[in-house]
């Protein structure tokens, strides 16, 4: 009966780990660009800085520090905004 449960695992085991890689990843990489100066901490980000975001060519960026100054903006909303920015 077990037998199949270790592929299971397996599976999910190996769904975690990439989703655990690619958190840090993402953290890290946020972490290089507050340093390099072109992103700056959640609290201290300002319209003026989503729309520089945008201009340097980091609208993922961008749109990311959007959501998360303006909490329950979707996705959709987040894109059209820094779009029509």
């Amino acid at each position: 009966m077990f037998e199949h449960w270790t592929g299971l695992f397996l599976v999910v085991g190996i769904g975690l780990a990439i989703m655990l890689i690619a958190e840090v990843s993402s953290y890290a990489r946020e972490r290089y660009l507050i340093k390099k100066g072109v992103l700056f901490a959640v609290e201290e980000t300002t319209e003026q800085d989503i729309l520089r975001l945008k201009k340097m060519g980091y609208s993922v960026w961008a749109i990311k520090r959007y959501r998360q100054l303006n909490k329950g903006v979707s996705l959709k909303q987040a894109k059209e905004y820094i779009a029509s920015l």
